[in-house]
């Protein structure tokens, strides 16, 4: 990860290119930063503390930036400073919000983690299904507007599911 780490704004850069070049400018997708909070927090889990460092980063980072303080769940992408640029809230980055907290949560005992993602669990339960073909709609805004339903998210929810009773 020492080319990933952004020292100066916080957070991971959101490209790095094929030589180790990190795009300083590039924006940052909940998505990416989800899955790095995952990766390192099962290491963490399976290879012990050589991984807490970059796990509690990403923890920190998700929490402190992509966490929508007024209304819950993770904005979709932030700017290279940390700024919402989409406050969308699609279901797959909630999604694997929720991947990512449920195991660092494991890794850490975090309650903060926990509680976290059964908010976004909550929130995805409340806002995000489509009640006439129970369907998981591709963002929060979509129970207004239910156009493109890709079967990538109900997927993606399906196997939260499936985490969430294993855990």
């Amino acid at each position: 990860m020492n080319h990933d780490v952004d020292r100066e704004n916080g957070g991971f850069y959101g490209l790095v290119d094929t030589t180790r070049t990190a795009d300083k400018n590039s924006p940052r997708s909940c998505v990416l930063n989800a899955r790095i909070l995952w990766t390192f927090s099962a290491a963490l889990n399976a290879l012990g503390s050589t991984y807490f460092e970059t796990a509690d980063r990403a923890f920190a980072y998700l929490m402190d930036k992509f966490w929508d303080r007024e209304d819950g769940g993770l904005f979709w992408m932030l700017d290279c400073h940390g700024d919402p640029v989409s406050t969308r809230k699609q279901i797959y980055g909630q999604a694997f919000g929720i991947y990512g907290l449920a195991e660092f949560h494991r890794a850490t005992g975090s309650v903060t983690a926990l509680e976290r993602a059964m908010q976004l669990f909550q929130l995805i339960e409340k806002y995000g299904r489509d009640r006439i073909c129970l369907k998981v709609l591709p963002n929060i805004a979509s129970m207004r507007s239910p156009a493109n339903r890709p079967i990538n998210v109900s997927v993606v929810w399906s196997y939260v599911y499936a985490q969430t009773i294993g855990s």
